[in-house]
């Protein structure tokens, strides 16, 4: 049975506070007690605020070895892009750490690649055939959304349980896309995606990226390469 893990509603300014702990203390313990800190006047609950601290930790601090150079070159990039860029960092950390959260995100992004709005309740539908029908993935399931409007890439509509997207973040910088990209296949274990996959990824649906051909040849990591018609990106 897969791990579910995203059991409360998360702040983006809590997102970016992990990092900056991350940045000038590498003890786990250490790093949750100042989180915990941070916490205690926003999430009264010890319990709850547990919660949240362990999706903090999941998704900067305490993640996988072979995700931890991708961390590592992620925070060396944190304070090198903009606002909307943070947010997409984030995104991608979360589409690592949380099978759940990557699920959900892509069903989301095909819904709205076909219409306007969705409800939560066709989200719910398509993540209990993914996931099983349990009450803690309908708990998670619903934080997650809370939370993507949270941080405005949703928005909620004007009849409960409807939900659409807010404005479109772009993002420019070209070792960030790189990233987002070794990550993304990575967490899929998947080692090739095709070119034209690339710019139409549902699981980024806040997001707006594009590549060029270009852009791979200074990548040490990602490769150019074709499978009879199709160019490919190997990693």
């Amino acid at each position: 049975m897969k791990k579910v893990g995203f059991a409360r509603r998360i702040k983006l300014e809590w997102l970016d506070k992990v990092v900056e702990f991350y940045k000038n203390e590498k003890d786990v313990k250490k790093i949750k007690d100042e989180l915990d800190a941070f916490l205690v006047d926003q999430v009264k609950s010890k319990v709850n605020r547990g919660k949240s601290i362990d999706v903090l930790i999941s998704s900067w601090v305490d993640v996988p070895e072979e995700f931890k150079y991708l961390r590592d070159k992620a925070v060396v990039l944190f304070d090198k892009v903009s606002e909307g860029e943070k947010k997409f960092i984030h995104w991608f950390m979360l589409i690592s750490a949380f099978p759940l959260f990557s699920d959900i995100s892509t069903v989301i992004g095909k819904l709205l690649s076909i219409q306007e709005e969705f409800k939560l309740d066709t989200v719910r539908q398509r993540i209990f055939e993914i996931w099983g029908e349990r009450s803690t993935v309908k708990f998670s399931t619903d934080k997650i959304i809370s939370s993507m409007v949270e941080w405005g890439v949703l928005s909620k509509a004007q009849k409960p349980g409807i939900y659409k997207k807010a404005n479109t973040i772009e993002i420019k910088n070209k070792e960030l896309k790189l990233l987002f990209l070794e990550v993304y296949l990575k967490s899929n274990k998947k080692s090739f995606i095709s070119y034209a996959e690339i710019d139409k990824l549902y699981v980024i649906f806040p997001f707006e990226l594009s590549f060029e051909l270009g852009d791979f040849y200074d990548s040490p990591v990602l490769n150019v390469n074709k499978m009879g018609d199709n160019t490919v990106i190997v990693i």
